[in-house]
């Protein structure tokens, strides 16, 4: 029976794509978890920013009043 430690293990082709995308997961926080986090991290920071200007009342002004009709319009047409 041969040893374990010292027999030669397969090696998977293109293991750093698949650690990329996090296919073989080996680690459990690899490149793709890190752009999630910081694509979340962006989106919470945005959120409370809108969260903080809205509770301010800085979007009560005339030009903020039509944003999302605008946003719609121009998507429809």
């Amino acid at each position: 029976m041969s040893n374990p430690l010292t027999t030669p293990q397969f090696v998977p082709p293109l293991r750093q794509l698949n650690e990329l995308y996090n296919v073989v997961h080996d680690r459990p926080f690899s490149i793709l978890f890190a752009n999630y986090s910081w694509a979340l991290g962006v989106a919470g920071g945005l959120a409370l920013i809108w969260a903080i200007n809205a509770w301010r009342g800085r979007t009560d002004a005339v030009e903020n009043r039509f944003t999302m009709p605008l946003v719609v319009a121009v998507r429809n047409k």
